[in-house]
């Protein structure tokens, strides 16, 4: 293959080679290992920016706010991934635990869409603990109301707290809230 002239090779910390492809401009990452697509060969590469050493420079490091910007991020992930495992946890309901995952959420609503039908079955639910609970009418209800309602606040504690994290402007207050969340 063909290395185009380069007007500049980005050397990147991990070995990788950050090149803006004169053809259409675009920048590419030319990953250091043999499994990964690169827009060229790693090695042309390489032995370019070594033949061009006046063309290498090194990667610039990051701003304080992109290390604050990338920071946040990650703990907005973090944050994320908790509710999945709070609603799987699940809440309480009279004398039992009940998931609220998504297909506890899914059973539940068509539980409820059968008995507004009018559809005659046992009605209950499968505890967290896989026993069968049944319940009234009016108990379903009940129970279909506080699974919406534990839902709701789950989701809300998340957005609450991810709002505040990305409020943060410097990276000891976002520590400091984030220590604040354990």
């Amino acid at each position: 293959m063909n290395i185009p002239n380069f007007s500049k090779i980005e050397l990147r910390k991990d070995g990788a080679f950050g090149i803006i492809c004169p053809d259409d401009g675009i920048e590419y990452h030319i990953y250091n290992q043999p499994d990964q697509y690169n827009r060229y060969p790693y090695q042309e590469v390489k032995d370019y920016a070594e033949a061009h050493p006046e063309l290498c420079v090194p990667e610039p490091e990051p701003t304080a706010t992109e290390i604050l910007d990338a920071k946040k991020d990650c703990y907005c992930k973090r944050i994320e991934s908790t509710v999945f495992a709070n609603l799987s946890s699940g809440f309480k309901f009279g004398q039992n635990t009940f998931q609220a995952d998504l297909q506890a959420q899914q059973s539940a609503n068509g539980i409820l869409t059968a008995i507004t039908a009018g559809v005659s079955s046992p009605i209950g639910f499968f505890s967290k603990d896989n026993q069968w609970v049944s319940m009234t009418t009016s108990e379903f209800k009940s129970f279909s109301g506080a699974m919406i309602l534990f839902v709701n606040s789950t989701y809300q504690d998340n957005w609450s707290k991810k709002s505040a994290i990305r409020a943060c402007t410097t990276i000891e207050e976002l520590e400091s809230l984030m220590a604040s969340y354990e």
